[in-house]
C-alpha cells in the first residue's frame, strides 16, 4: 500500500494509516472543473523518496490536475535534504489555461489533508499580457500551517519623451 500513496493524494484519498480493515479516507476531489484565463504553475513538495515514485501516480496526478485547467507538463523533481538522507520527491506542474483560485484551492486542500504532502505553491499570471498592458500577479505559498498569498499588481509608466 505504500506504492498507493501518492497516488491516493492524486485521486483525491489519504490512505488509511492503521489496520488496513479501517475506513478513515479523508476525500479531496477538485473543487470543480474549468480551464480559467491564466497561467498557472505549482509545485508540490513532499516527503516520498523521489527513487520510488512510479508512472501510475505521475500518470494519476496529471489526471486529476488536468480537471483545474490544461497541464502543459507535469515534472518530478528530485529534491536534495541532507540530513533527511535520500533525494525526496517534488512535483512542478504548469497549467496553461489554469484558474488560479480552483487550483489554490485544490493545493490547498492536498497539503491539509496528506500526510505525505508538507507544502505547496501556486503562481499565476494572465495568459495574454505583454510590457505594455497592466497586470496581476497572484501567489500562494501553502503549508500545514498557514497559506501566504501575495498579489502583485504590474502597472505600465508613461514614457518620457526627450
Amino acid at each position: 500500500m505504500e506504492r498507493l500513496f501518492l497516488a491516493f493524494i492524486i485521486i483525491g484519498a489519504v490512505a488509511p494509516t492503521g489496520n488496513s480493515s479501517e475506513v478513515d479516507q479523508v476525500v479531496l476531489q477538485s473543487k470543480g472543473n474549468g480551464t480559467g484565463q491564466e497561467f498557472v504553475f505549482v509545485r508540490i513538495n513532499t516527503d516520498l523518496p523521489y527513487d520510488k515514485r512510479t508512472v501510475e501516480e505521475e500518470t494519476e496526478l496529471r489526471n486529476n490536475v488536468s480537471r483545474l485547467g490544461t497541464v502543459n507538463s507535469l515534472q518530478a523533481v528530485k529534491f536534495f535534504a541532507p540530513p533527511l538522507g535520500e533525494p525526496l520527491l517534488d512535483y512542478m506542474i504548469m497549467l496553461q489555461p489554469g484558474d488560479c483560485f480552483k487550483v489554490t484551492s485544490y493545493i490547498t486542500d492536498v497539503v491539509l489533508n496528506t500526510n505525505y504532502v508538507y507544502s505547496g505553491s501556486v503562481f499565476c499570471d494572465p495568459m495574454h499580457w505583454t510590457q505594455s498592458t497592466n497586470f496581476t500577479s497572484y501567489t500562494a505559498h501553502i503549508t500545514k500551517d498557514n497559506i501566504i498569498k501575495t498579489q502583485r499588481e504590474y502597472e505600465q509608466l508613461p514614457t518620457r519623451r526627450s
